[in-house]
């Protein structure tokens, strides 16, 4: 009995494979060709190369020499020149304790403004109260204090704002008093001599009432101008 024998077609199917990889790889430019090639340096996710300044502190204390710039959100401290300093010295007894005083530059909304400041003293802005609470070290009698050795605090805090309501104004009354009818005044009581003049006929008409100087009088108009100036005949 004769068997055919069936076409190897695992083999064959090899040999083309590897014949094509053959091709493919000796191909000018080789496999390389056919993939994109990076041109740059990819850029790491997550990391930033902008940088931000610290948020400044909106109140609190600080310590300043003489010229340093104290920062808060709104306002800025610089403590510019020392004005005075007559405290009595550490190693003395003195009768007047004497006191310490510095010009200092604020910066805020309102502006630019200087104050010279005593310990104990406060300044305020639109929104900030600004006081100076103490100064280091205290004086020396020999040696003396160089302006590097100041160190100034100052605190900040939040300016208190008045919430009780403003009183209503007191409102004033006006009299007519006198003998004739012919004082203005303020008092219930206003009297003087009976007598009879012909200018004193122009009130009867006329208005007593506060005028802009807060006192009470007659109202100057021209009617009562016009009456005092020819007043009738008696």
């Amino acid at each position: 009995m004769t068997h055919t024998k069936k076409p190897q077609w695992s083999l064959i199917s090899m040999l083309v494979i590897l014949a094509v990889g053959v091709v493919i790889f000796f191909r000018p430019g080789g496999i390389e060709d056919s993939y994109p090639v990076a041109t740059s340096t990819p850029s790491v996710v997550g990391q930033s190369t902008n940088t931000f300044p610290t948020k400044e502190p909106l109140y609190g204390a600080i310590a300043l020499r003489i010229g340093e710039v104290g920062v808060f959100r709104n306002l800025s401290i610089t403590p510019k020149v020392v004005v005075e300093d007559s405290r009595c010295p550490m190693d003395a007894q003195c009768i007047w304790s004497g006191r310490f005083r510095v010009a200092v530059e604020v910066v805020s909304a309102m502006g630019t403004s200087t104050q010279t400041m005593e310990v104990g003293d406060s300044m305020t802005t639109e929104a900030e109260e600004i006081k100076f609470v103490n100064v280091i070290p205290g004086n020396k009698s020999a040696s003396g204090i160089s302006l590097g050795e100041y160190r100034m605090t100052f605190e900040v805090s939040k300016k208190e704002i008045s919430t009780k309501p403003t009183p209503a104004p007191i409102s004033k009354k006006c009299f007519v008093g006198g003998c004739s009818g012919q004082i203005c005044s303020d008092r219930t009581d206003m009297v003087s001599t009976c007598e009879w003049r012909s200018d004193y006929a122009c009130y009867q008409t006329a208005k007593c009432e506060v005028q802009a100087g807060g006192q009470c009088g007659w109202t100057q108009t021209n009617e009562l101008q016009m009456c005092l100036e020819n007043p009738p005949a008696l």
